[in-house]
């Protein structure tokens, strides 16, 4: 279990700026994170981001990214991943749905995948390139 927190206070404006709270919960190989960050300034929840990676049930692994934006009050990703073990092979449903950027809209993806053959989706990549997750970091 991980908690970190950051806080900047503004002394001009005598208002707590920004408050960044992430925490991180791995049990085994799952790995779930919450970050959130609180704007002082416009008194709003500003951002607030899920990431589970490799919850297994059975034979199937479930990730999901949700990356909620609080100015705007809509989702700016979300992400969700299947995968299916078919012993020397995978098989991968994704479905990633971005608001904002270069490549906004939806994209559902369902493939077979040969685990011997190196292999990296775009699960867990924004529409510019960006990582997204809650900030906890990527190995915890």
């Amino acid at each position: 279990f991980q908690l970190r927190s950051l806080a900047t206070y503004d002394t001009f404006e005598q208002v707590w700026s920004s408050v960044r709270i992430d925490t991180g919960y791995q049990p085994g190989a799952t790995l779930i994170t919450l970050g959130v960050r609180y704007d002082g300034v416009r008194n709003t929840w500003s951002n607030a981001n899920i990431f589970i990676n490799d919850l297994t049930i059975g034979k199937t692994k479930i990730g999901a990214i949700l990356a909620y934006n609080g100015y705007t009050k809509q989702f700016d990703s979300q992400q969700y991943s299947l995968i299916y073990d078919l012993h020397c092979a995978e098989a991968v449903f994704t479905v990633q749905e971005n608001n904002t950027g270069f490549r906004a809209g939806r994209q559902i993806q369902f493939f077979v995948r040969l685990k011997a053959f190196p292999f990296d989706s775009l699960f867990g990549i924004g529409p510019r390139g960006e990582p997204i997750g809650s900030g906890t970091g990527r190995d915890f």
